[in-house]
């Protein structure tokens, strides 16, 4: 039987979490922390379901919405200080051209 999808906030209040030591990740270490960094947005911000994060799954079957695109396109400027628009962000075609994306922009890709 499948386990059941947690609720959504529906505040639309955004937190702001910092990585450990309270610094923002740009600059930092590439691959596998870029990785766990977005890894960490995309499940403890947007409160998606982490088994649904697999590479090849599509932004929808993962449960992206549009509401889930601006947070995570504001949340990758808080974090890392990119700027990636919410259309660069739709028009991936899964979950691991997202964060091929975010590699690119912080140069590690």
């Amino acid at each position: 039987m499948p386990r059941p999808v947690p609720a959504r906030r529906t505040d639309h209040r955004r937190r702001r979490v910092r990585p450990a030591g309270g610094r923002r990740a740009a600059g930092h270490g590439k691959g596998a922390d870029v990785n766990e960094e977005l890894r960490r947005i995309l499940v403890d911000e947007l409160q998606l379901e982490e088994a649904a994060l697999r590479p090849e799954i599509s932004l929808e079957s993962a449960g992206f919405d549009s509401l889930t695109i601006v947070e995570l396109a504001m949340s990758l400027s808080d974090r890392f200080g990119l700027a990636i628009s919410e259309e660069d962000l739709q028009a991936a075609a899964s979950v691991g051209e997202i964060d091929r994306i975010v590699e690119q922009r912080l140069g590690g890709g």
